[in-house]
């Protein structure tokens, strides 16, 4: 990935990943193996921006990326776990066609401040009716980016203050979780033999699960395999490979090199006449040309 964004002076490098291993059983049916899409990006010539579409309503990831501010970037994923409040959401405004979920697991900084809304710190334990998540309590994780560029992996909750520019938090590292559902999304960084640092998502095409494969497989590739903050008390295993939402929420759109977007998305609450909702967190990617 990195010598074709240096030969080729591109963005980005993409190609599907095959699950080396066979599909998991869920009920003693064996699911298929999964295909995942890898985006790679060089660190150095990437900038990381959350964005919140419920205060424009743009409905679904397509409506996202040919906003003002996705018109300045080059790839778009969707980003961590969201609800409403109140539950169930009010009556939807004129030109709405679905509720749009209107805070989120975790925080979200922009610019260096919090978000808020949409950041949301109310922990509730698993299964509580009640909006909120322990994802954002000291069980998440966040990924961020410093003033300087270099990204961060951490254990806990997003700080109040920091030298972070852009951060989204509320993020989970319970792999083997992940292999029991059908679709996830996921953000990691792996060091080359070169010193180059990569940044990459890795988005679920099709199959079953494969976050636990795709971990080790990374870890291989130079992921680091531990996260700075985590509480080993917590009992968790994390590195830096962070899931974002998944099922329904999943979506990955990017920059064709006629500038048009292109990419892979299936998500429920990415679909305008198909969704129940639509989800409203975000991350987009500038990816700078090495050679300019």
């Amino acid at each position: 990935a990195r010598d074709y964004i240096l030969e080729e002076n591109w963005h980005f490098h993409v190609r599907d990943w095959k699950c080396p291993t066979g599909g998991v059983k869920i009920d003693g049916q064996l699911r298929k193996q999964p295909t995942l899409r890898i985006l790679s990006m060089l660190e150095r010539e990437t900038t990381m921006t959350p964005y919140y579409a419920f205060p424009k309503r743009e409905e679904g990831i397509n409506a996202v990326a040919r906003s003002e501010t996705g018109e300045n970037h080059h790839v778009v994923i969707n980003g961590n776990q969201s609800g409403y409040d109140p539950n169930p959401p009010p009556p939807l405004p004129t030109g709405a066609t679905k509720p749009m979920t209107n805070l989120c697991h975790g925080r979200i900084i922009v610019d260096g401040k919090i978000l808020k809304p949409p950041s949301d710190d109310r922990i509730t334990p698993p299964g509580d009716p009640r909006f909120g998540s322990n994802l954002a309590g000291p069980l998440g994780n966040y990924l961020g980016q410093t003033n300087e560029g270099s990204f961060v992996f951490h254990g806990g909750i997003v700080p109040e203050t920091s030298d972070l520019r852009s951060a989204m938090g509320g993020l989970s590292t319970n792999y083997k979780l992940r292999d029991g559902m059908f679709y996830s999304q996921a953000v990691g960084k792996v060091n080359s033999v070169t010193g180059e640092s990569m940044i990459f998502t890795a988005t679920h095409l099709d199959g079953f699960g494969g976050m636990t494969a795709l971990r080790d497989a990374a870890i291989r590739s130079g992921l680091r395999e531990s996260l700075d903050g985590e509480d080993p008390s917590l009992g968790g295993r994390g590195c830096e490979l962070l899931i974002l939402d998944g099922n329904d929420a999943t979506a990955l759109l990017y920059r064709s090199p006629n500038h048009e977007w292109t990419g892979r998305w299936h998500g429920l609450h990415q679909v305008n006449g198909v969704s129940e909702y639509f989800v409203s967190t975000y991350l987009m990617f500038e990816c700078r040309l090495p050679r300019k």
